[in-house]
C-alpha cells in the first residue's frame, strides 16, 4: 500500500516490435520507464530499501515471455 500510494510513471516511452521466431511471430513492446515518489518524507527509510530491492529484481525476476530467449527482459538505469 505504501508503494502504491507513493510511486507514481512519471514518464514512458513504449513501442511495439516483431520478434521472428522459427514458425511464427512474436509481437512485444519496447521501451523505459520513469518512476517517482512523492511525499517520499512520509516513508520510513526501510522501505527505501525494500524499493531499491524490488527494482534491483527486476532484472531476474523474468517479466514477459520466453525469457529464455532474449524476451522480457528489465533493465534497471
Amino acid at each position: 500500500d505504501i508503494v502504491r500510494a507513493h510511486l507514481i510513471i512519471t514518464r514512458y516511452q513504449l513501442s511495439s516490435r516483431v520478434m521472428n521466431g522459427r514458425q511464427r511471430h512474436f509481437i512485444g513492446g519496447v521501451g523505459q520507464a520513469t518512476f517517482s515518489m512523492f511525499d517520499s518524507h512520509k516513508i520510513e527509510r526501510e522501505w527505501w530499501g525494500w524499493i531499491s530491492t524490488l527494482a534491483d529484481f527486476a532484472a531476474y525476476c523474468s517479466t514477459g515471455y520466453k525469457t529464455t530467449q532474449g524476451m522480457g527482459q528489465t533493465q534497471v538505469v
